[in-house]
């Protein structure tokens, strides 16, 4: 295969990838293509904004102490490039004081499904909490 094939055979796969997607509240996640995205903020932008608050966006949220913070939400954009999208995205934070509030550690997980979002947040909160009991803090 010539890089030319490789990078048309790539375009097509990342076209027909879904690229957005939308929490409804009952946990189900619909995805769009470019194509569909665009018809969606055409047709259906009201309830697009609706479901793309923040509150409803955040999955869960864990402060392990009031220094670390533990987030997970739903991103909007699929953050995979091959293979299943991933909606879901976890975070963890550490406030350094005024001068450098909440700046990440390096924990960031992603996941394709609410069920997962939600068993690796409380994953990830339990590996922090044993980390800081281990350290004294």
């Amino acid at each position: 295969m010539t890089n030319s094939e490789l990078m048309d055979a790539l375009s097509g796969y990342c076209y027909e990838q879904p690229v957005a997607g939308m929490l409804h509240l009952d946990g189900r996640v619909e995805s769009f293509t470019n194509d569909e995205f665009k018809e969606l903020l055409d047709t259906r932008l009201e309830e697009y904004v609706a479901l793309s608050d923040p509150e409803h966006r955040r999955i869960a949220q864990t402060y392990i102490t009031s220094e670390v913070l533990v987030n997970t939400q739903f991103v909007a954009a699929n953050m995979a490039v091959f293979g299943p999208p991933l909606w879901f995205e976890t975070l963890a934070f550490r406030d350094h004081g005024p001068t450098m509030p909440w700046q990440p550690l390096d924990v960031r997980e992603r996941y394709s499904t609410i069920e997962e979002a939600r068993a690796g947040h409380d994953r990830i909160v339990a590996e922090l909490r044993a980390q800081l009991e281990e350290a004294g803090q």
